[in-house]
């Protein structure tokens, strides 16, 4: 997890979709790799799949796929799906913003695209 998030500049804004249970602003990348570390130890086989990405404009991504994984404790499954806008400054070519929705077609008008 800290492998996959260290591309992050140390000053990112990252806000959580309101399903997660602890839906919040995450304001650094530290704070994004605890966020997902915790998530990691709750739920050890969590798995992504149907990824799908769009190009927006101003150098924005959109990003969609499916989150699934069983609870360690309590061994309820859970299953959501996640798009996130991914926003950045062309210039340094570095992220700024991650902004995820639970749905596409959100995703896609916070991006300036349409279905």
């Amino acid at each position: 997890m800290r492998t996959a998030y260290a591309v992050l500049p140390d000053q990112v804004e990252y806000r959580l979709a309101t399903t997660w249970p602890e839906a919040r602003v995450l304001r650094s990348r530290d704070e994004v790799i605890e966020f997902f570390e915790d998530f990691q130890e709750t739920f050890p086989d969590a798995r992504t799949a149907s990824h799908e990405y769009e190009e927006g404009p101003n150098g924005t991504l959109v990003a969609g796929f499916r989150v699934a994984g069983t609870g360690r404790t309590s061994g309820a499954v859970v299953e959501m799906e996640i798009w996130q806008v991914w926003e950045g400054d062309q210039d340094n070519l570095t992220v700024t913003r991650v902004t995820e929705f639970t749905n596409r077609r959100e995703a896609l008008e916070a991006a300036g695209l349409s279905e």
